[in-house]
């Protein structure tokens, strides 16, 4: 069946599940309020809604924690006079102050992801965080991957060539990928090969010969002192052919190039559609995105609002069809919920995600996390199933209902910050006093999956509130 992505759904046909799909993949879920309101206000609103850009005065404020950018004259300055042994204590201490700065980083996004008046800014964030993939094993300084992070943020609506500009010269993206290492006479292809590869058009699209010549283009694009510079010496000025085209290319030449050939706008779109949508999209579906990404100047938002708009991004194929990557189940149980952020540990929640295998800035490598159904093996199983039970009784309450402890290591958190849990169970509950169980089991099942259950699973539900179908809650 071919798919006309041209076919907007219609406003009557919007409905409380709807608003609550769109809430759920454009960001990460909203309490049932705020479902009902996005309901009452209509599609094409709602999208509007999610598409607005916050103003330069409300962008997010950096964390007080982090350190500076690393300056090489000041640490040179500092080391001088000292032994060999001082100086491997100095490194060692500064190592392990941002191996401790990026996990409250970690903690910092999630809280971030959490409170956000701005849900699909801080998605689309996740999105280019496994696009643009950097690792804090290899970026070790904790500004660099909030300088990055940031970048995501402020960028990632907007035009996709911009984009793509601000990653290749942060400060993550120059180490990560050894571009600052790459200079006239010796260039170092690894930057320019991913970009192609991984970031824009994918395997198959361009040669040896135009990694090796987009190589020499980016020659000069280093740091000093932490911050991005074009040093024109180290830059190759010479007679470069890149995808079919002949000049003196510099790094904004071959980002241009790049993003004129029609497969990058293939390439991103499809990217796009899959995180967002479903796998596999049809032909025409890309053909038609891509063009739209290619008419409307590469802009990220329009993208987005023809998918959000469309009638087959509320289809069965869609809804209901995907593996929550871990930063999506948890936010979005944690927004259901309406759990407090302030009252979360943090460090919890970040431990969990990285059973559930989605360690936020540390990615597997430079293609970043697979998704789909990679997230789902043996061991992070356990993880997602034990997950609500943090949200429901809290880090002093992770036990079964039986009262058997789920394992020692939430013995040494509950130890460590014993707390309340972070969901006010009494409160949620209050909307189905009075219902009788059946209907609540509906509705229950509405606001948290999105569809009823079977017979036989919705039988299983009805017993354990009362063996009695008909008592009330």
């Amino acid at each position: 069946m071919v798919i006309s992505l041209k076919e907007r759904l219609d406003e009557k046909d919007w409905s409380a599940q709807k608003a609550r799909h769109l809430v759920n993949r454009a960001g990460f879920g909203m309490p049932r309020s705020l479902i009902e309101k996005y309901r009452q206000i209509g599609m094409a609103r709602s999208v509007n809604h999610l598409l607005k850009v916050p103003a330069a005065q409300e962008r997010t404020s950096a964390p007080d924690f982090l350190s500076p950018p690393a300056d090489a004259r000041k640490f040179l300055a500092e080391r001088k006079d000292k032994d060999r042994e001082e100086i491997r204590r100095m490194i060692q201490q500064r190592r392990q102050m941002a191996r401790q700065e990026v996990g409250q980083l970690k903690y910092w996004w999630l809280e971030q992801s959490m409170t956000t008046p701005y849900p699909l800014r801080e998605k689309m964030a996740h999105f280019w965080h496994g696009h643009f993939a950097t690792s804090a094993q290899k970026v070790k300084e904790s500004h660099d991957n909030y300088q990055l992070n940031e970048v995501f943020r402020q960028y990632g609506l907007g035009a996709f060539d911009r984009l793509v500009v601000k990653v290749s010269q942060s400060p993550a993206m120059l180490k990560y990928l050894d571009n600052r290492q790459n200079r006239k006479g010796h260039p170092n292809e690894n930057f320019a090969r991913e970009l192609m590869e991984l970031f824009t058009l994918g395997i198959g699209h361009y040669t040896e010969q135009d990694i090796q010549e987009a190589a020499r283009a980016f020659t000069g694009w280093t740091l000093r002192n932490g911050t991005f510079v074009e040093n024109r010496r180290q830059h190759d000025n010479g007679m470069k052919q890149f995808l079919g085209r002949k000049g003196k290319f510099n790094g904004y030449d071959i980002i241009r190039i790049i993003c004129s050939q029609p497969q990058m706008s293939r390439f991103v779109t499809h990217k796009l559609w899959e995180f967002f949508v479903y796998e596999n999209p049809d032909e025409a579906t890309i053909a038609y995105l891509s063009s739209t990404f290619r008419s409307r100047d590469y802009a990220i938002d329009v993208v987005l609002r023809h998918i959000f708009q469309s009638k087959e991004f509320y289809s069965d194929r869609a809804v209901n069809r995907q593996i929550k990557s871990p930063a999506q189940l948890m936010l979005n149980l944690a927004s259901q919920l309406g759990v407090d952020a302030e009252r979360s540990n943090q460090r919890l929640l970040s431990l969990a995600m990285r059973g559930m295998g989605q360690d936020l800035f540390y990615p597997p490598n430079v293609k970043g996390w697979p998704g789909n159904r990679h997230w789902i093996n043996s061991n992070s199983l356990l993880t997602r199933y034990n997950l609500p039970a943090y949200f429901l009784y809290g880090v002093q309450g992770l036990r079964r209902r039986d009262g058997r402890r789920q394992g020692q290591g939430a013995d040494r958190l509950r130890q460590r910050r014993p707390g309340r849990a972070p969901f006010e169970a009494e409160a949620f509950l209050e909307t189905y006093v009075g219902k009788p169980a059946g209907q609540t089991i509906d509705e229950l099942c509405d606001y948290f999956i999105g569809q009823r259950l079977s017979s036989s699973q919705r039988q299983v539900l009805l017993q354990a509130i009362h063996p009695d179908a008909s008592e009330q809650l």
